[in-house]
């Protein structure tokens, strides 16, 4: 068994009690008498040795998604690479719509350019009009008569999650918290809609165990500023990732990150016990792209609904 499905299994060990079960131990050899001198020696260096470990090892540095910092998740060993997506492959399945898939996106261009034209986008809740639309719009494409999607904001994932470097052995803790929005393709039966959309379901790992390629979470990219700018949301995107694969103990997650104009997309991979992921260039809907062309909105909902349900070869390369 490796590692990470050890620590899946039992979490972390406290050390404060390995500590007082030590001392308990070394007192109650003190109080030994008439034991073989060598017997005593041997167990003496197992103590010092443990005392050693103890002495080395620390309680893990604990974060929430919004306070870890991208230098603590690579030096807990989190390796960065990168995702090149096809973009004349893109193109190409944009202008490749169904009937339906055209009308929704017809509908949607409507509607992000009248947000652009009466919302004001410095804000969070601007942003979020935009992000609000085009999720529906993904999921009005991506489901037909078998299959339906279920968008879940402020979805939670409970818990905290560990992450540690197979080498230095230097460990992070990140406490669950909610997702923006997850969007997840169930099923169309009433039960899987009745689990997932009326109140108090949300029952969404399961959903996810049946069919985990046919998930992905949105990350909202909140308050920018001089300080904090849209790539310093990448680790709380990055960190919910991660959270989300140990929860569901899988193997890979797709997710995005977007303030409405600027898109990030990502993939998540476990890779011989060491989380991998890889980060596209940036794409972009901003007003005055809108204003002109339907054609980045059209790329950007292909993309959104291929990383919800991957469908075409040849989409991206991974390095």
């Amino acid at each position: 068994m490796s590692d990470q499905g050890l620590k899946r299994k039992y979490g972390p060990v406290d050390l404060g009690k390995v500590r007082v079960a030590l001392d308990a131990f070394k007192t109650e050899m003190d109080g030994i008498r008439g034991a073989a001198e060598e017997e005593l020696g041997s167990i003496s260096e197992h103590i010092l040795a443990l005392e050693d470990i103890l002495d080395y090892a620390k309680e893990p540095t604990r974060f929430t998604f919004s306070t870890v910092r991208l230098e603590d998740l690579e030096k807990a060993g989190v390796v960065r690479k990168y995702l090149f997506i096809q973009s004349t492959k893109v193109a190409e399945l944009a202008k490749s719509l169904t009937a339906n898939a055209e009308a929704v996106v017809l509908d949607l261009y409507s509607r992000i350019k009248k947000i652009y034209s009466y919302v004001n986008m410095d804000h969070v809740s601007g942003p979020r009009m935009i992000l609000d639309a085009i999720l529906l719009g993904v999921a009005e494409m991506a489901s037909d008569e078998q299959r339906h999607v279920a968008i879940l904001p402020g979805m939670t994932i409970p818990g905290e999650v560990y992450i540690s470097h197979p080498t230095s052995g230097y460990e992070l803790c990140v406490s669950g918290g909610n997702l923006d929005y997850a969007v997840v393709e169930y099923k169309n039966i009433w039960d899987n809609k009745a689990r997932l959309l009326t109140p108090g379901g949300s029952d969404v790992m399961r959903v996810i165990l049946t069919r985990p390629n046919s998930w992905l979470f949105l990350v909202q990219a909140k308050y920018q500023s001089l300080d904090r700018s849209f790539l310093d949301y990448v680790p709380e995107a990055l960190s919910q990732a991660i959270a989300m694969l140990e929860q569901a103990n899988l193997q890979k997650a797709r997710f995005c990150l977007s303030d409405g104009q600027h898109w990030l997309f990502f993939i998540l991979q476990l890779e011989n016990g060491t989380f991998v992921y890889y980060e596209s260039a940036r794409w972009y809907l901003n007003r005055n792209r809108v204003e002109s062309s339907d054609k980045e909105l059209r790329e950007i909902v292909v993309l959104l609904c291929e990383w919800l349900r991957p469908a075409a070869n040849d989409l991206f390369t991974l390095q």
